[in-house]
């Protein structure tokens, strides 16, 4: 489970069956949702009389930064932008990660997830079956996110 770290409280959301039950969460065994980015080992338990349910997970916050301050996106080298359909992204970063990217439409749609090894310096995104238009790159690499805009 990830999350974009936002600089306030990082809830998470549960659902139950039947629904609405009461659900305590419990964020690295304290009731308060983390305010940073980091791992946060999640622990639901549901508070019913006549019902009984645990649940547990890892939250990760993720830090999310702008395309021109980010370490990460700086290193990239992006084109064909605006792109007719192949897009070439190649990564100069002295670091050599995998990395992977996830395509989002305007609407913030998932479309399409990528993974770029450490052992390749670029990759390749078709987007020609898409319709022109502005789309989302999220690339993440050692747990960082960078954004890039793109237009078809």
């Amino acid at each position: 489970m990830e999350q974009e770290f936002v600089g306030k409280l990082v809830f998470v959301e549960v659902s139950t069956v039947p629904e609405n039950l009461e659900v305590a969460v419990l964020y690295d065994v304290e009731n308060t949702a983390p305010t940073e980015v980091g791992d946060y080992l999640l622990e639901a338990n549901i508070v019913d009389n006549n019902y009984e349910g645990n649940a547990s997970a890892t939250l990760k916050v993720m830090e999310v930064i702008g395309l021109d301050d980010n370490d990460v996106t700086r290193k990239l080298v992006v084109y064909q932008n605006p792109t007719f359909g192949q897009l070439l992204i190649e990564d100069n970063s002295d670091r050599a990660d995998d990395a992977s990217l996830l395509l989002f439409d305007t609407q913030g749609r998932f479309l399409r997830s990528y993974f770029k090894s450490k052992l390749a310096e670029q990759i390749t995104i078709d987007l020609s079956d898409q319709v022109p238009g502005k789309y989302f790159i999220y690339y993440m690499k050692q747990e960082k996110i960078g954004v890039l805009k793109i237009v078809k």
